[in-house]
């Protein structure tokens, strides 16, 4: 008890010298964000941190699927990485539909599509958005990169996604070259990831995946889990994507099973933006977009194919 009391106190005295000393710093990130979004992010941060040493910290279920702390603190972790673009992102909103695009991929490619697609309405920022939305999707794939570091701790199983990553991005800077060459200060507006009910939604799918996953993968055939990880992942990809990485750290999945499922969590993660980017009234743009994505998802399926071909299961 009293070593727990002294770690406690250690860490907050810590955290509260941090603050301190990056007062400044600080105060330059926050004057981005309206007063609602700090409101909500303290509301958050007050929720995540004062749940998370209550959780406990062991599998509470008989097939060592779920464990609360662990769980909550990787939502917390990641929410907090997609806060620190949001920022970001708040800060650089005049560098155009490319940098929101860019940026925004990391925040939530689902919402960034959307707003940017709401944004098309001069034919002259059609390339522009379309760019944008492009560079989502390299972003999105960058941002697994992260999530698989957070959660594994772990090269492995990065390692497979690392080349898939490196040729959408080289595919989409070839697509996205005539809206790069003129750059339209213009913005998007994304809510803040780190308040409660984006965490919320993000728990859920997360706990879906680990769950559905973890308990049907010692019964069923692959092809049937290829095709529950690719439905939910229509509903976001980063979730999906954690919640494979978390069960590859207990030994549900091996590691190439687990990069084969997060290829399809990301063609899924794709796929879904041929709805997004319908609410654009612009058909030029959604043409584009739409064609654009299709030659986007070839991408991880070649990956996926290969990688299925070269280790079978």
């Amino acid at each position: 008890m009293g070593i727990g009391i002294y770690t406690i106190s250690v860490s907050i005295a810590i955290i509260t010298t941090a603050f301190l000393t990056f007062k400044s710093e600080l105060h330059k990130m926050v004057k981005h964000l309206s007063k609602e979004e700090i409101h909500a992010a303290i509301k958050f941060a007050i929720v995540a941190f004062v749940i998370l040493p209550f959780l406990p910290n062991d599998y509470v279920d008989p097939y060592y699927i779920f464990n609360p702390f662990r769980f909550w603190l990787i939502v917390v972790a990641i929410s907090l990485v997609s806060f620190i673009f949001f920022i970001v992102l708040r800060k650089l909103k005049e560098g155009g539909l490319f940098v929101s695009g860019l940026l925004g991929g990391f925040i939530n490619s689902e919402v960034t599509t959307y707003e940017i697609s709401k944004s098309v309405k001069a034919g002259k920022l059609v390339d522009q958005a379309v760019a944008g939305v492009l560079f989502s999707y390299f972003s999105l794939f960058l941002s697994q990169w992260i999530i698989l570091l957070l959660v594994t701790q772990s090269p492995v199983p990065l390692v497979y996604l690392i080349a898939p990553t490196i040729t959408l991005g080289i595919l989409v800077e070839i697509l996205a070259y005539p809206g790069l060459l003129e750059i339209t200060k213009t913005s998007i507006e994304i809510k803040s990831p780190f308040s409660l009910k984006p965490a919320l939604i993000f728990s859920f799918l997360f706990f879906l995946t680990s769950a559905s996953v973890g308990l049907i993968r010692p019964y069923l055939q692959t092809a049937f889990i290829y095709l529950v990880v690719f439905l939910i992942s229509l509903l976001g990809a980063s979730p999906v994507v954690t919640g494979i990485a978390f069960l590859y750290t207990t030994n549900h999945l091996s590691a190439i099973l687990s990069a084969k499922l997060m290829l399809i969590a990301l063609i899924g993660g794709l796929a879904n933006k041929l709805v997004w980017c319908r609410v654009s009234k612009n058909e030029e743009f959604v043409k584009k977009v739409t064609t654009y994505t299709l030659i986007s998802i070839l991408v991880p399926i070649l990956f996926l194919l290969a990688y299925i071909l070269i280790y079978p299961p």
